[in-house]
């Protein structure tokens, strides 16, 4: 827990659930010295943060799985030349478990990231069926167009949704990134 932060870097990494109560003026908090896969990190500002703050990570794997409270920059300068990362989520347990295991739920708004690269979302089709809701894989505030290049694939197929269970999962691009929407499939009728 740091009180206040006023000027300089914070470098973190793997593993560091990260609070802080105030952030002040152009501050940084570095995830770029990190390596890794999709992480269980956590950054919380609690009290208030700088919009000249700024977020930075080499790629979307090494952002906390939810920045919350933060109203700076968030940027991505991805260094690898095939940027494709695998996301495993569990469906079973609702939104609420995307906060503690995987994607990037968050504030701030995504400021540079690769025009390209590839999330393949991995999850088990039998057992449970899905909880209904909204699951984040990279997303933020706004800036999240600048994902709109990116591909995401289900299971390693390029199908935009998939039933089972008796819940669609279907893949989200908008304004705050990209998402997936678990609901229950629509019937359309035709009257003539």
């Amino acid at each position: 827990m740091v009180d206040t932060l006023t000027r300089g870097n914070i470098y973190a990494s793997t593993n560091i659930n990260l609070k802080i109560g105030t952030v002040v003026a152009a501050s940084t908090i570095d995830y770029t010295y990190q390596s890794g896969a999709i992480n269980r990190m956590t950054l919380d500002i609690t009290n208030s943060c700088n919009a000249s703050a700024v977020v930075k990570a080499t790629d979307i794997g090494m952002l906390p799985a939810r920045i919350s409270g933060f109203t700076g920059t968030v940027t991505l300068t991805d260094t690898e030349t095939v940027k494709s990362y695998t996301m495993p989520i569990d469906f079973t347990q609702g939104t609420d478990c995307l906060y503690n295991t995987t994607g990037c739920i968050g504030s701030g708004t995504l400021g540079s990231a690769p025009a390209s690269g590839t999330i393949d979302v991995t999850f088990p089709t039998t057992g449970n069926a899905p909880v209904k809701g909204e699951y984040a894989l990279a997303r933020f505030t706004s800036g999240g167009d600048k994902l709109s290049g990116w591909t995401v694939t289900l299971n390693g197929q390029s199908a935009n949704s998939v039933v089972f269970s008796g819940m669609k999962v279907e893949v989200k691009k908008d304004a705050t990134g990209l998402w997936l929407k678990v609901d229950k499939p629509g019937v359309a009728f035709i009257i003539r």
